[in-house]
């Protein structure tokens, strides 16, 4: 094998890696987010039940693990899942389960996602 094959080879590699690890789900990428996960699952599951007490109780949690892990690193799907948290916990407060379940489904559904780390934001 040539040289410059063998160089492309590497390269190609270390490429097709980088894309892996830019791309793993935010709960792979710190405990803080799979326990953020962890307790917006919980928040969703007893808002459907009708807990509003607990599904807000849960979402903090969730909220509080997010802050954790957006310390350590930076990405823009943690910073919408923080929001939908946040929007969770107000209008459970306020009494509308609904909305505030779905608000967490939606924080759910983004920690569950794949999404690269941003270096560029704050």
């Amino acid at each position: 094998m040539s040289p410059m094959r063998i160089i492309a080879a590497v390269l190609a590699g270390l490429v097709f890696a980088s894309g892996a690890y830019a791309q793993m789900s935010l709960k792979d990428q710190s405990p803080d987010t799979a326990k953020a996960l962890k307790f917006a699952e919980e928040a969703v599951a007893a808002g459907k039940q009708g807990q509003a007490d607990a599904l807000v109780a849960k979402a903090e949690e969730a909220q509080k693990n997010a802050i954790y892990a957006s310390k350590a690193f930076t990405s823009y799907n943690l910073q919408i899942a923080l929001e939908r948290l946040g929007e969770a916990i107000a209008t459970g407060k306020k009494g509308d389960i609904a909305t505030a379940t779905a608000k967490a489904q939606a924080a759910v559904d983004v920690l569950g996602s794949s999404a690269p780390v941003d270096p560029n934001l704050p």
